[in-house]
């Protein structure tokens, strides 16, 4: 018998093979190879320093780069490129200090509130809604306190602050902790230029804060993932709260000077009533 094909019958094509993408492809490996360089440097900055970063030199105080100070001189006669990979390190170590803090509070309370009722995780859903409503209010915070009272407690006030942002947004954990430790650092350094009248000076490092801390997330939450429209985030999101740091700024600043003028008065009382 004569083979024979139905009438409007097809002979099925095999569905086509793609080939399987490369496990790289959309990974960003310039970026990752210039970090881990960067960690590595930080962590094996010993084996290839040639000065103490702590060394106050005064016979080469404010040098310009050169082959013994590649990135110079400070006014106090340190070794600038060694300060930077030996403040690297510390940085590091903060991070991951406050990474492991940070996660174990975020167990605790994330557990706490799984397994207690629905009035306590109510609670500190109110309390997470109240900060994400009103933006950078903690990093406006953790600038004025620094900035009154010095470094020393301005490491621990955005170490208190960064572990709160890291234990109720989402990111992994140690993001915020260690940029807000950062702030508390620098801004607890400007205190030598404290003026309680002196706005303005507040309100430009309030300002400069803010800008940093907009790019800080932009560049390891999307430039690090290849979402480069910065100037959509720019307009969307850098820009309004710069606007509102600023007018922010202004009655956070002068109500913590009231504060704090408050708390000297009631401890001068206290020491004269104890003399």
């Amino acid at each position: 018998m004569d083979d024979f094909t139905l009438v409007g019958a097809r002979p099925q094509a095999a569905p086509p093979q793609h080939a399987k993408e490369p496990w790289h492809k959309d990974l960003p490996i310039v970026s990752i190879l210039l970090l881990a360089l960067i960690v590595l440097g930080c962590l094996l900055c010993d084996v290839f320093l040639t000065k103490d970063p702590g060394y106050m030199d005064l016979r080469h105080c404010s040098a310009a780069p050169n082959r013994e100070f590649l990135f110079g001189t400070d006014t106090m006669g340190r070794d600038i490129f060694s300060m930077i990979w030996s403040g690297g390190r510390l940085s590091l170590f903060i991070g991951i200090c406050a990474t492991l803090l940070s996660t174990a509070i975020a167990v605790f309370f994330g557990s706490l509130s799984g397994c207690a009722g629905e009035k306590l995780d109510a609670f500190f859903m109110r309390v997470n809604e109240i900060f994400i409503s009103i933006p950078n209010l903690l990093l406006i915070v953790v600038f004025v306190c620094s900035f009154i009272e010095g470094r020393e407690r301005g490491m621990f006030y955005g170490l208190v602050a960064g572990l709160f942002m890291d234990l109720f947004y989402s990111g992994p954990f140690g993001f915020y902790t260690l940029f807000f430790i950062n702030l508390g650092y620098v801004s607890g350094i400007c205190n030598k230029y404290y003026y309680e009248d002196y706005i303005t000076l507040p309100l430009l490092l309030s300002l400069a804060s803010d800008l940093i801390y907009n790019l800080y997330i932009y560049v390891f939450r999307f430039l690090i993932r290849n979402r480069l429209n910065f100037g959509h985030y720019l307009v969307s999101i850098i820009i309004p709260e710069i606007i509102f740091t600023t007018v922010t700024t202004l009655v956070v600043y002068r109500f913590f000077l009231f504060i704090n003028r408050k708390l000297k008065e009631w401890e001068q009382r206290r020491d004269s009533n104890i003399v």
